[in-house]
């Protein structure tokens, strides 16, 4: 096998972890956080921080940041109204360390 094949085997194994949408909505929320700002504009802020999908419904948003090589979702965040606030549930994957989220949205 030569090298650049073996670097490719390690690199598949390690982004092929990324989870589906579904997935990631199914999966424990870990963690909880409230902001003052509305739904949307946190939702819009969270996407602009990162490359990534926002889905807009009723109640709520879902920002997907997306692995740019899987394609697979990393990290997700539903935002929902409440109040004249938003609550955001974080779903993080944990396969790709180093995953933050700008702060300054909230």
């Amino acid at each position: 096998m030569t090298r650049s094949a073996a670097l490719a085997l390690v690199l598949s194994l390690f982004l092929c972890g990324c989870s589906s949408i579904d997935e990631q909505l199914e999966a424990p929320v870990d963690e909880v956080l409230h902001s003052t700002k509305p739904a949307g504009e946190v939702a819009y802020c969270l996407l602009n921080s990162n490359t990534g999908t926002l889905e807009e419904y009723d109640n709520y948003y879902i920002v997907w940041w997306n692995n740019p090589y899987t394609g697979g979702v990393t990290l997700s965040f539903v935002v929902w109204r409440e109040g004249t606030g938003s609550r955001v549930e974080v779903r993080n994957t944990g396969v790709v360390p180093g995953l933050y989220y700008d702060e300054t949205c909230l």
